[in-house]
Formats: C-alpha cells, sequence, structure tokens
C-alpha cells in the first residue's frame, strides 16, 4: 500500500480539480450522500443546491471520463418535504447529472408508491441489490440489481446493497419484504459483473460505516465501496478497496480520480491482494494518493463553501421552491441561551441536551413515568444558537410526520427497550436513546443485549428508585418508535394508552413549549404578576428537570410530575428546584437553557464523575 498526502496551499487546492488534472485520470468520480436542504446555510461550508450543482459540474470533467454517483437519501427528511413529499428535489436531481444512485432508507419515508413515482421522473437508474418483494419478485420501489456504464473506454459495473437495519426504520414496509445479507450479494453480483465485463466494480451502499469496512473486507474483486447513511466523510484502504464516505446535506462532495494501473491483474488473486487495512478519517482538502488493488486513486472530499459560485439556474429553482415557505419558516418563535447540539455524533451516541429536552416535552405533554425517542429523529445535523429560534429550525430538526403516544410496559419490558437503545454502540445509529424519567448506566463492551449496569426510574437521584421488573410504566414516545421500529419491538408490544390518532407531532409540541413560555412571561412584568402566573399554573407545570417546562393547558389524563418551580416565599420571586437546568431565570423572565442531566453514561462515565453503579 502506497499513501501520498498532497500538501497544497489553498490556492492549488481550489485549482486542484481544473480539467488540467483530470486528463491525467482514466476516471472521474463527483460522488455524494444524504441531502436534505435546498437552500444553503447563513455560515460556512453554506453548502446548498445551487452552490453544490456548481461544484459537481466542477469536480465531473472532462464529461467523456466522469461520473456523478448518489449513495441516497434526498427525498426526505426537510422542512420542505413534510410540504412536498419529496418532489422538489426532483430539478435539483436533475440538474446534478447523477449516472446512478443506491436508495436511502428516507427516500421510502412517504411510501414505496410515492418513491416509484419520484423515482420514475429521475433520468438515471436507482439500485437496490438485496431487498425483493417476494409478492412481486421486484426489488423494493422497483429498484435494480446492476448497471453497468461505460466511460472513456472503460466497463464500470455498479450494485446498490443496504444493511438489514435500513429495514428496521421504514415507517411502512411491506410485510413480503425478503432482505439478503450484504456480503452474500456482494460477492455474487461482484462475479456476475465482472462475468460480463466490467473493468471497475463499485458498491453504492447505504449502511453504516462500519458494514461498509466489512464489504470490503470479505467481497474480494471490489474497487470502490461508495457509502452514505453516515453523516461524516471518511476514506479507507481495505483488502485493496477504496472505501469512501462523503459527509452531508450539500456541504461535501467527494473528487475521485482513478487511474488504472494494471487492467490484466486478476480482480480475485489473494496472492497478489494487500489485505491490509488503513483508515484515513476526513480529507477535507487533502488530496490524497491511494494505491488500491489493481488502481490508484486520488481522493479528496471538498466542502461547499463560498468559493464555489452559486448557479443561477439552480439559484431561480431554489429560491422559487423556498418562496412559499420563507416568510413561514423564519417567523421566531423562541429563544435560547445556550446551543440546541441537533449534531448526528451527539443524539446518536450520547445525552444531548436538546435529546433530553425534547424527552421532557414528551413526558411533560402526556404526563407519562417516562419520555422516549430516539437520536435519529433529531435531524438536521447542527447547532441552533444561543440567540432565536425560528419555526423553519424546529422542522429542520424534527421533520417527520408521525404523532406521539403513550404506551404502557412492565419494567422487564422497560430494561429490553433500553438495551436496544444502545446494542448498536458504538456505531451512529439512529436508535440510541434520548429519555427523561429514567436514568442508566451501561457497559459499551458488554455483549449487547447485557449492558445496563444498573437503569433507576425518577428525576432526582436523591430519590430515584430501581427499575422493578414487575412494575408498570408508561412511556411517552412517537409512533414511529411505538410500531417497532429500529428494533424496538418491545414497544410494538406494549399496551397503547393513547393512540397515534390522538397524539401530536413532537415538532408541534416544541413550538408549543416556546408558546407557554411566552404566556408565562407575559407576566413577567412585576414579581407579584409572574407569581400569580405561577400559581395559576402550577397544577399543569411540571418538572422534568432538564426542560423545567410548562406541561399543557387542558389536564393531562394522567398523574402530574413534580411542579416546575418550587413555591415562592412571601414577597419573593418563584425559585427554579436546584436541579433545574432546562430554564433559568434572568431577571422576571424564564429562558431555555438545556443541558444533558447525566441520564445516559457509561460506566467510565460514571466512574469519571463518582456516580454510584449500585
Amino acid at each position: 500500500m502506497i499513501v501520498h498526502l498532497h500538501n497544497t496551499c489553498m490556492f492549488c487546492q481550489s485549482f486542484y480539480f481544473f480539467p488540467l488534472f483530470a486528463k491525467m485520470a482514466d476516471l472521474v468520480i463527483a460522488h455524494f450522500n444524504d441531502v436534505y436542504n435546498i437552500a444553503e446555510r447563513t455560515h460556512e461550508p453554506f453548502g446548498g443546491a445551487a452552490r453544490f450543482v456548481t461544484a459537481v459540474r466542477t469536480v465531473a470533467q472532462p464529461s467523456d471520463k466522469a461520473l456523478v454517483l448518489f449513495s441516497g437519501d434526498v427525498f426526505n427528511p426537510s422542512t420542505m418535504s413534510s410540504v412536498t413529499k419529496g418532489k422538489h428535489m426532483l430539478p435539483v436531481l436533475n440538474a446534478l447529472a447523477i449516472d446512478c444512485a443506491v436508495y436511502g432508507n428516507h427516500d421510502v419515508d412517504f411510501g414505496e408508491e410515492t418513491l416509484i413515482k419520484l423515482a420514475g421522473q429521475c433520468p438515471f437508474p436507482w439500485l437496490l441489490s438485496n431487498v425483493i418483494d417476494s409478492k412481486t419478485g421486484l426489488a423494493l420501489a422497483q429498484g435494480k440489481e446492476t448497471v453497468m456504464l461505460t466511460r472513456n473506454g472503460f466497463k464500470i459495473g455498479l450494485m446498490g446493497l443496504i444493511e438489514r437495519e435500513w429495514l428496521d426504520t421504514l415507517p411502512s414496509a411491506p410485510p413480503t419484504l425478503e432482505y439478503s445479507d450484504f456480503v452474500e450479494v456482494g460477492q455474487r453480483l461482484t462475479r456476475k459483473l465482472r462475468d460480463e465485463g466490467a473493468d471497475i466494480v463499485i458498491a453504492l451502499t447505504h449502511m453504516r460505516e462500519p458494514n461498509d469496512v466489512e464489504l470490503a473486507r470479505r467481497v474480494d474483486g471490489l474497487d470502490f465501496v461508495l457509502g452514505g447513511h453516515d453523516h461524516f466523510d471518511a476514506v479507507h484502504l481495505v483488502n485493496g478497496t477504496v472505501v469512501v464516505k462523503s459527509g452531508t446535506d450539500f456541504r461535501n462532495l467527494s473528487e475521485i480520480k482513478m487511474r488504472m494501473r494494471d487492467k490484466a491483474k486478476d480482480p480475485y488473486a489473494s496472492d497478489t491482494r494487500d489485505r491490509s487495512e488503513t483508515a484515513f478519517g476526513s480529507l477535507v482538502d487533502k488530496p490524497t494518493t491511494i494505491e488500491g488493488h489493481r488502481i490508484s486513486v486520488d481522493v479528496t472530499c471538498f466542502e461547499i463553501t463560498s468559493r464555489f459560485e452559486p448557479e443561477p439556474t439552480m439559484v431561480a429553482i431554489v429560491d422559487d421552491l423556498c418562496k412559499d415557505l420563507t416568510v413561514k419558516m423564519q417567523k421566531p418563535v423562541g429563544e435560547t441561551t445556550i446551543g440546541l447540539d441537533c449534531r448526528m455524533e451527539s443524539n446518536r451516541t450520547r445525552e444531548s441536551n436538546i435529546g433530553s429536552l425534547l424527552a421532557d416535552i414528551l413526558r411533560s405533554e402526556y404526563g407519562a413515568d417516562i419520555g422516549l425517542l430516539c437520536g435519529g429523529a433529531i435531524r438536521s445535523d447542527d447547532v441552533y444558537g444561543p440567540g432565536v429560534i425560528t419555526a423553519g429550525n424546529i422542522l429542520e430538526i424534527l421533520p417527520f410526520e408521525d404523532c406521539c403516544m403513550v404506551v404502557r410496559v412492565t419494567g422487564a419490558s422497560l430494561m429490553k427497550i433500553l438495551e436496544n437503545g444502545i446494542s448498536m454502540v458504538p456505531k451512529m445509529e439512529g436508535r440510541f436513546p434520548q429519555v427523561s424519567g429514567v436514568r442508566f448506566v451501561y457497559d459499551p463492551s458488554a455483549m449487547s443485549g447485557q449492558r445496563i449496569v444498573f437503569a433507576r426510574v425518577g428525576d432526582d437521584p436523591a430519590t430515584d428508585r430501581p427499575v422493578d421488573l414487575n412494575a408498570k410504566y408508561t412511556i411517552a414516545t412517537r409512533a414511529y418508535m411505538a410500531s417497532g421500529k429500529d428494533g424496538y419491538e418491545e414497544l410494538a408490544k406494549a399496551e397503547i394508552v393513547r393512540e397515534e390518532e390522538q397524539g401530536h407531532l413532537l415538532s408541534t409540541l416544541f413550538r408549543r413549549f416556546f408558546l407557554k413560555l411566552k404566556v408565562l412571561n407575559a407576566f413577567g412584568n412585576s414579581r407579584r404578576a409572574l407569581r400569580s402566573a405561577v400559581n395559576h399554573f402550577k397544577a399543569h407545570i411540571h418538572h422534568p428537570s432538564s426542560a423545567e417546562l410548562v406541561a399543557p393547558l387542558t389536564p393531562s389524563p394522567t398523574p402530574a410530575a413534580q411542579p416546575l418551580l418550587a413555591p415562592p416565599a412571601s414577597g419573593e420571586p418563584p425559585q427554579l428546584k436546584k436541579n433545574h437546568s432546562g430554564l433559568e431565570l434572568v431577571g422576571k423572565f424564564l429562558k431555555l437553557a438545556p443541558t444533558p442531566q447525566d441520564r445516559i453514561l457509561t460506566v467510565a462515565e460514571a466512574e469519571a464523575k463518582g456516580v454510584s453503579l449500585e
């Protein structure tokens, strides 16, 4: 294995993909994955569809040598897709001149029939090679098994592979779907494509990074694994195969320049194949040469910054699509004194401030014992604030359209539910839990299903109690999880206390939370008025610790939690309880200030914080 890092200046990096350099390559690939928001951000890297079109057209040169490949997730979730059901993405995809794509799990969010219609309006093929509907004999959403393309005299064979967990996330998967192991299908289709004359074989995938690496490790004959599903950029060389992940959300684009070193070399030759593994991490603006089994490649991941001018036609398209939503989405709904951490890496690996806040809102709204959502419910992969939070921000964070439910489970089932949430750690799986009303410590090195060291129910470490395996607990959660998705089968078996039809969108509850703060603060012109307001609402003011939120203005059918504010002494303003962290009293007003509450800790974290493991 030979690796060269090209230490170029910024000018050279921006010049790196000019056609002069592309002439040295036999094949140029522009690769991207997981794109959601077409409008650019207000800070670098700006991203956005208009700048992204410019970047793709710059990289994919000359056209007779270039491929544009996409690894899934485009039609949902986003603020706009909740209105258009993904249709707004069609002019963007078509402007990118994509050659081939694989379906992502969120592409199926609006149902298989909708996806078939959307894919049918794309001038490029969609792949899905290892999921078949046994009733029709066709792949899910009629994805193709393989595709053969030709560039610069080379035949390029492509397949599209997903992981089994992908299916667990589908809101309405047909019961007749049959999944085949991605390694077994990868081996079979690599042989098939080679037999059909492919010079280069590429697996487009929508899987987590460890599964992409496993595919490359176990399937000889692959040249590239170009993956999606993860929202970061990374490059590996595994078993002579180049593995590339390309970031997220029109903010990253991978440029892959390939040279064929030895076309006659046997792609399966085990005696000459270098089976070592190297993880290069992020290659943002770091062109790196990697020597694969039969090929040599230069890989760079570009951030879509202001150096890429917006493409004028796409600017007009984006402006037109955003026009109707702009006014509504820019409306301020509240303010936070602490940044709301909606990054994927935060919400899928540990307790986050936004996760605990939303779990508290869920629990408080329905008066449940426990609030539970999965980290994958929190989208946008960004940090909001400190400062104003808009209606658009809320829909970026929470774009999904399933309503909330309340179920009742035994303590034994609760333990299985929590175990499922952490079963895939250290993978950044969407099932990772964000909780309220329960705290637990787990050992990530233990066997899945046996990782929790202890779990206790309650808000206050001084008064909480161990989970009673025979007791019953109510859980407020999303319908998505209550239907057993993301491995939460125990929730699907639970007694239903509140149906989905009786629930609300989580985004609606979040907006309602800010409205309640405004109502309380409207009484804040005097201490007496604020005391009066607190007394007026105290039957509906709950204390879920992180959010310290005002509960519904109509009584909940289940018992309320503890009050948010301690009863005010005569002549004094109300005092926040000591373990309050979601709101802070600034002068006469309540301000949002959520912080993690040590509800989910690893054993190492608990020991470092002096938390008892008993």
